[in-house]
């Protein structure tokens, strides 16, 4: 198998073979680690396809070199390989690539830029807060739903004001993904010097203040 994602060249029988493998359980660490650095190589294919599926089966091999093949990855040319090496990124909880992360957030590509965010927030590093919230800013909707969504699980008080601001964003799937973030940081957002100000959407305020309630922040 390693030599058909390697050297076949084909790469409907590359993605077979990565496909494959991810479903083995290699019995010793040499096997382990020829199947990674495999993987990696795989990475660097001609066909975006097979990079998109090795980034995605590298979720599974927690070591240097999935990490380090990842991070390089992130500056694919194609959207959807970043996509695939940001979510292995986020699984894999690696903390070497919150500043390549972070850097990538501004993409131009709103799904790239997304699959940064969430990242972040799975790997749950305060170093991204700063980042996280100026994309509460982003022109896309998609972006600042994500950020505000990684803010709630990074639970860093530094977000309190701006995710309380993005509860009165102009779409409201933003101001739930606000509010639910507010509602993970937990008591502490709702016990800032300036108070709770009720948003005006009532459909947030029906998400935020049941739930404010169960944490025992006051309202």
């Amino acid at each position: 198998l390693i030599e058909v994602i390697t050297r076949s060249g084909s790469a409907k029988l590359q993605i077979f073979a990565i496909e494959l493998l991810t479903k083995i359980e290699p019995k010793d660490e040499e096997k382990a680690d020829a199947i990674t650095k495999a993987l990696a190589t795989a990475l660097k294919d001609p066909s975006a396809s097979v990079r998109a599926e090795a980034a995605q089966a590298l979720a599974q091999r927690d070591d240097a070199v999935a990490v380090a093949g990842l991070i390089g990855a992130l500056d694919d040319a194609i959207p959807m390989v970043q996509q695939a090496a940001a979510g292995s990124l986020g699984k894999l909880r690696a903390v070497a690539a919150v500043q390549p992360l972070c850097q990538h957030l501004s993409d131009k590509v709103p799904e790239v830029a997304v699959a940064m965010a969430l990242a972040l927030g799975e790997i749950g590093d305060s170093l991204a807060v700063p980042v996280l919230i100026k994309a509460l800013h982003d022109p896309s909707l998609s972006v600042r739903r994500a950020s505000a969504k990684s803010l709630g699980q990074l639970r860093d008080v530094r977000s309190i004001p701006p995710l309380i601001k993005s509860m009165s964003d102009s779409h409201h799937s933003v101001r739930y993904s606000a509010a639910g973030a507010l509602a993970g940081i937990g008591p502490p957002a709702f016990k800032t010097p300036f108070g709770f100000v009720p948003p005006p959407d009532p459909l947030v305020r029906s998400l935020s203040f049941p739930t404010i309630g169960k944490i025992g922040g006051d309202t």
